[in-house]
């Protein structure tokens, strides 16, 4: 059985494709805003990455991936 890839959301900007994925995930009680960002990137890197590569079969453009961390209102560029 395949497994299904949905993607949340798609634009393009400055003739970049962007890829965002919304995470609900909470800052842990004690912890900074850069450690719980930097763990959110840890936990999701190569599920975004997944998404640029299927993306790229069909897109000439650049893409860029970012997950959306509701809890703090950011977007994060993947690197």
């Amino acid at each position: 059985m395949r497994k299904q890839k949905i993607i949340a959301r798609t634009f393009m900007a400055d003739d970049i494709r962007w890829i965002v994925d919304y995470k609900s995930s909470d800052i842990e009680s004690g912890e900074t805003e850069a450690a719980f960002i930097a763990r959110e990137m840890e936990s999701y890197k190569a599920q975004l990455l997944r998404y640029q590569n299927l993306s790229a079969i069909a897109e000439t453009m650049p893409i860029k991936t970012a997950p959306y961390l509701i809890s703090i209102e950011k977007l994060v560029e993947t690197v």
